[in-house]
């Protein structure tokens, strides 16, 4: 599950297609802690998703 963060950068950077930057700048952070939640949630989605796709399969 993300945390509230990590939802908030992942949707402004993968659906809104903000910059890191831009997105920094939006929630008063620095670039590398936009970077750092938006790897966590990449990682967290994407581990979801091939938990789904295995369930799915068997």
């Amino acid at each position: 599950m993300l945390t509230a963060r990590e939802r908030e950068v992942y949707v402004m950077v993968k659906a809104e297609l903000l910059s890191l930057d831009q997105a920094a700048q939006y929630l008063g952070v620095g670039k590398s802690t936009v970077q750092k939640h938006l790897d966590r949630a990449s990682a967290k989605v994407e581990n979801q998703i091939a938990t789904s796709l295995f369930s799915y399969a068997g």
